[in-house]
């Protein structure tokens, strides 16, 4: 046995030391056959494997290809609608909407010209005459219309409510946006609305009572009804005596 200061060495034991080397031996040859059995199984598996996976990769590779054929075909039909477009609809749309401003423009124009010639030819208080007498054939225009609608309105039966409501014509020859549709939409006329109404058509005697404005319009629409109040807040359509 070898002393040092700091550490004590022991000599190992002859034959223990052969028997370690020679369980390690076949230790070692233990593993070398398992690790060549490994690699000639693993060997085979691929071999088995390549031969069976071959066909399937070529169909899946197939089909990528014909799916891309068919989008780039898709693209391309694409590609030509968007042409067609840019090329034909949107140059048909463009040419219509210049068309349109291009008369617009010339009819102003031509309506000027007019207007500058009618001064030179006819004289102004001629002019004046045959604008009054326009503006009043458009007033007579208007009443026949209005009056025709109240005699077709009277006809109108609360039984059929859904019928049309026939229109009355506002002094400018217009229809009020709150004109009610049918003969039920003229019933169930809020106040508010009732009101706004009678300011359109010019009607007198507007009231804060909403009834009494409804009833007054429904009568000036040619309508044989009237909105009787049965409660605080019911009410049903009763004939005009």
């Amino acid at each position: 046995m070898l002393t040092t200061a700091h550490t004590r060495i022991t000599p190992l034991n002859t034959s223990s030391t052969g028997d370690l080397i020679t369980s390690l031996k076949a230790t070692s040859l233990s593993l070398g056959d398992i690790f060549e059995k490994l690699q000639s199984q693993t060997t085979e598996v691929a071999t088995l494997g390549q031969t069976g996976i071959a066909p399937e990769i070529k169909r899946l590779h197939r089909q990528l290809k014909e799916q891309d054929e068919l989008h780039r075909e898709g693209i391309a039909e694409i590609h030509l609608i968007l042409k067609d477009c840019l090329e034909t609809q949107l140059f048909e749309h463009l040419k219509q909407q210049a068309q349109r401003e291009i008369e617009a423009e010339i009819d102003g124009l031509v309506r000027e010209q007019v207007a500058e010639c009618l001064k030179t030819i006819i004289p102004q208080d001629l002019q004046d005459e045959v604008a009054a007498q326009k503006s009043e054939l458009e007033e007579l225009r208007i009443q026949l219309h209005n009056s025709e609608s109240r005699r077709a309105n009277a006809s109108l039966r609360a039984n059929q409510p859904n019928e049309i409501l026939h229109v009355i014509y506002m002094s400018n020859g217009e229809v009020s946006k709150h004109y009610p549709k049918s003969l039920q939409d003229l019933f169930d006329l809020d106040s508010e609305t009732s009101k706004a109404l009678m300011v359109d058509y010019e009607l007198p005697d507007i009231s804060e009572a909403g009834d009494r404005n409804l009833n007054r319009f429904i009568q000036f629409c040619g309508v044989s009804y009237q909105m009787v109040r049965t409660g605080p807040n019911t009410r049903r359509v009763g004939l005009e005596h």
